[in-house]
């Protein structure tokens, strides 16, 4: 497993490549489990766009996606993470997106603060 980030509740797991193709193929990756309602259209996309950089020799790295895996039962509910590494002025374009049934619950903001805070640490 690569990079991991920690929040009280959430382990968030970066999304490799190998990963990436697992995910699009349909394949349940790392022992953990899928909520229901995942894979979100966003995390195929984002799964595409981490094959698709890998492909031209520009992986995202670790601002690339990160699934959001709820410590509670080990279920991936959702994605968080980054469209690439920041531009020119150290600006980065974040998103996140949450199972229906896990909303509401505080995961997006504990999510993106999460990533948005190991962001920040990078420069």
């Amino acid at each position: 497993m690569g990079q991991v980030l920690h929040t009280p509740r959430l382990d968030l797991v970066l999304l490799e490549p190998e990963g990436a193709r697992e995910l699009t193929d349909g394949v349940i990756e790392n022992g953990h489990r899928w909520a229901p309602g995942y894979p979100l259209a966003s995390s195929l996309l984002r799964a595409e766009m981490t094959l698709a950089a890998a492909a031209h020799e520009r992986p995202l790295g670790r601002f690339g996606t990160y699934q959001v895996v709820r410590r509670a039962d080990g279920h991936v509910i959702g994605d968080v993470g980054f469209m690439g590494p920041p531009d020119a002025t150290g600006a980065v374009h974040v998103g996140c997106a949450i199972t229906e049934d896990a909303r509401g619950q505080g995961y997006a903001t504990e999510a993106l603060g999460a990533v948005l805070d190991w962001a920040r640490g990078q420069s």
